[in-house]
């Protein structure tokens, strides 16, 4: 019998909540930044080295340096949030 095929590699830029980390931990093989600082584009491209999936927040850059130099990524998500505030008077 044949080994099993290796799961694909996400990483996973920034921090996350642990019940999404948990989904993706179910198809992928996940790798985390556990100290949740940004890291520079080069500390970016050493650690996603290997990787199939990329998920970023605003901190990150991708461009085309990025993926020139991790030719292995097939998906890069960006994870970001917007908050509108509005103040009315009455």
């Amino acid at each position: 019998m044949g080994s099993a095929a290796a799961r694909p590699r996400v990483l996973v830029a920034r921090a996350i909540f642990e019940s999404s980390l948990n989904r993706l931990r179910e198809h992928f093989d996940v790798l985390t930044n556990p100290d949740d600082t940004p890291w520079t584009p080069e500390q970016l491209r050493t650690q996603a080295q290997g990787c199939w999936g990329l998920l970023t927040t605003a901190s990150e850059r991708v461009d085309a340096s990025l993926l020139d130099a991790v030719p292995s990524l097939r998906a890069v998500c960006n994870m970001a949030t917007e908050i509108f505030m509005t103040t009315q008077h009455m």
